[in-house]
């Protein structure tokens, strides 16, 4: 029960750090706390009540290593890495981080992306897919197979208009063991 709520406390507060992280327009970059921001394109979010009443707990989307970390462009569209790239072999099955709605799967240019809309308002992206398992509008679980990954899968988050490290959100959602506190002799 103690990591449980330990969890759940470090969730909420990444979830508080990146709802109140607002970049002025023309700004590229900077660290917010814990989270990473970077600028993308304006789209529409959960509001800041939304997510505030929500806690989510990612996982990752496969189990193979990382091999590039999130690295945030030094203009809007300068070279980085918006997401985490994982070394995994061709098709490796891939599971939503967590449950949510499918906003959009299909092809970009030679491949197939999936997006997934979570309830505190952070949107997942699951890049270079074979094959797609879900479409447009469907609820998803968390850990529920969504695709086949080609080599290398990118696994993206963006909150709001920003791109955020997926790290924090999977690191917020380990458990943590930490004693419990008793009361000695008084």
């Amino acid at each position: 029960m103690t990591s449980l709520v330990s969890r759940c406390k470090t969730a909420v507060l990444v979830t508080v750090a990146v709802a109140l992280s607002v970049l002025p327009q023309g700004l590229v970059s900077f660290p917010v706390g814990p989270v990473t921001l970077a600028p993308l394109a304006p789209m529409p979010s959960a509001s800041a009540s939304q997510v505030f009443r929500t806690l989510v707990l990612y996982t990752p989307p496969v189990s193979d290593p990382v091999i590039d970390d999130f690295r945030p462009p030094s203009t809007p569209y300068g070279a980085g890495n918006r997401g985490l790239e994982y070394g995994n072999p061709a098709d490796t099955p891939v599971f939503a981080a967590a449950g949510g709605s499918v906003i959009f799967a299909g092809p970009i240019a030679y491949t197939y992306f999936v997006v997934i809309r979570h309830l505190d308002g952070i949107e997942t992206t699951y890049s270079y897919l074979s094959e797609l398992l879900v479409e447009e509008y469907d609820s998803v679980e968390s850990g529920e197979q969504i695709a086949v990954a080609g080599p290398n899968l990118h696994f993206g988050a963006r909150s709001g208009a920003h791109y955020v490290d997926p790290q924090i959100l999977l690191d917020a959602s380990e458990p943590v063991e930490r004693p419990l506190l008793t009361r000695g002799p008084s």
